[in-house]
């Protein structure tokens, strides 16, 4: 083979070659294409109430009180109830994300609690290609921030200051009312945390869900 010969078969390979490569690519980028929603998508709006058990325990607002078992304030384990607010957008059928705003109260024997939290939501539905109950079951995670404070006789006895909130749970959309709402039962364990104050609750209840699409 001549020089000229092999420089022109090195040219041909150069230009085919990163073709051929960009067509595979363009290949796999087409079969990974989700495809249009099927049961969720566009404004996603859930309102939720429960029943909550739970622990919590703190100290006051003040540096030379905390940790001091003489100012401890605690429920044991007491009950009380939650309800919570989440606005968001439903990015494709296994996808769901918002913002939400929570309130509870959890009492037991002579003190009683209440708190707030306002946190991201983030909520997958694993199983949302197999259809059935499975693709309307959604696991989700909650992190944020809220504050809870505890009282005795009416008067405050602990103050959790800035908590940390972090909430896991799981929902199932079991009843759809129509296109847009549907309902079912909603699970959730969470932990708030401070210098001053721990709470940890589990909760049953029941969550009405509003999607703006498909459809």
């Amino acid at each position: 083979m001549t020089a000229r010969a092999l420089g022109l078969a090195l040219l041909a390979a150069s230009v085919l070659v990163p073709r051929a490569a960009l067509a595979d690519v363009g290949d796999e980028e087409a079969a990974y294409d989700p495809g249009p929603a099927v049961r969720r998508s566009g404004f996603v709006m859930a309102l939720d109430g429960a029943f909550a058990v739970g622990t919590a325990s703190g100290y006051p607002l003040e540096l030379a009180k905390i940790d001091d078992p003489a100012y401890e304030a605690s429920t044991g384990f007491g009950t009380g109830g939650s309800g919570g607010l989440m606005l968001g957008g439903a990015l494709r059928d296994e996808l769901l994300v918002g913002v939400g705003f929570r309130l509870t109260s959890l009492s037991g024997g002579t003190v009683s609690t209440s708190g707030f939290s306002v946190h991201l939501h983030l909520e997958t539905f694993p199983w949302a290609s197999r259809g059935g109950l499975a693709a309307d079951l959604g696991l989700f995670l909650e992190a944020g921030a809220g504050g809870r404070v505890a009282e005795r006789d009416g008067a405050d006895v602990a103050d959790g200051g800035a908590l940390s909130v972090l909430r896991a749970g799981a929902a199932l959309d079991a009843l759809r009312l129509s296109p847009s709402f549907s309902v079912g039962p909603v699970l959730t364990v969470s932990h708030e945390f401070s210098q001053s104050m721990t709470a940890t609750l589990g909760t049953i209840g029941v969550r009405l869900l509003y999607q703006g699409g498909p459809g």
